[in-house]
């Protein structure tokens, strides 16, 4: 299972909000994560998000994990607005 972290103190300096992921992929934890980022975009729509994903490894998503995860992505609508960027070391993720 995934976890993730997010970094605020990081952002205080730097002005990106940075986002570790780890673990084997899994979608109920990247559904959490949609939840929180876009809590985190109400209250401060200028935010920027940098998410790692250097620790986390391959896990099984399935069409319905991705529907999930899709559903998540649309209903986050404060996300739709904002700057993320994404760096893996890992092409398959």
């Amino acid at each position: 299972m995934s976890t993730y972290h997010i970094d605020l103190e990081d952002s205080k300096e730097h002005g990106i909000v940075v986002v570790k992921l780890s673990g084997r992929a899994h979608a109920e934890t990247i559904v959490d994560l949609l939840h929180e980022l876009n809590a985190l975009a109400e209250r401060d729509p200028a935010v920027r998000v940098l998410i790692d994903e250097t620790e986390l490894g391959a896990g099984y998503v399935g069409p319905r994990d991705i529907g999930r995860i899709a559903q998540a992505w649309r209903t986050a609508v404060a996300l739709h607005s904002i700057r993320i960027a994404a760096v893996a070391s890992n092409p398959v993720i």
